[in-house]
């Protein structure tokens, strides 16, 4: 949508947004791979633009889908202090230690907020739900715990 959109929410220099650039779902490909300008797809071409033109108070993440884990590792080498957003693990088939080896940023400060919505809200579909869910959510925290 551009800048534009975006900018009444940059403004917020202690705020932080994120701009979607590539998703975990399988039709992403249908316009996220999509090559623009001089060939890039347009996921890199939206990374490229928010980080580097629209992120004046650098406050400006990227929303990159677990299971998109070769696009994971090629933003990281080319933003490796950027914040990203992480769906996808879980039910959507993200590997949760892939996304940590290939996603954490240089300084090992973590750099990610991963995401598993489907992969705790259907933990069990019985009586136990609550239970299925905190034990799924408390083992995704430990395998996170012990790589940061």
């Amino acid at each position: 949508m551009g800048g534009d959109t975006i900018e009444p929410f940059t403004k917020y220099k202690e705020k932080g947004i994120f701009v979607l650039c590539r998703t975990s779902n399988e039709g992403a490909k249908e316009f996220q791979k999509l090559t623009v300008g001089d060939g890039q797809p347009l996921y890199t071409f939206v990374a490229d633009r928010a980080l580097k033109v629209w992120n004046k108070n650098e406050n400006i993440g990227l929303v990159i889908g677990a299971t998109a884990i070769n696009e994971l590792r090629k933003m990281r080498d080319h933003f490796p202090e950027a914040w990203f957003l992480v769906p996808g693990v879980g039910a959507q088939g993200g590997d949760l230690a892939a996304v940590i080896e290939y996603g954490k940023r240089v300084d090992n400060e973590g750099g990610l907020i991963i995401n598993s919505a489907r992969g705790i809200l259907y933990a069990s579909e019985g009586d136990d739900f609550a239970q299925k869910a905190k034990e799924v959510a408390g083992q995704m925290q430990a395998e996170m715990a012990k790589s940061f």
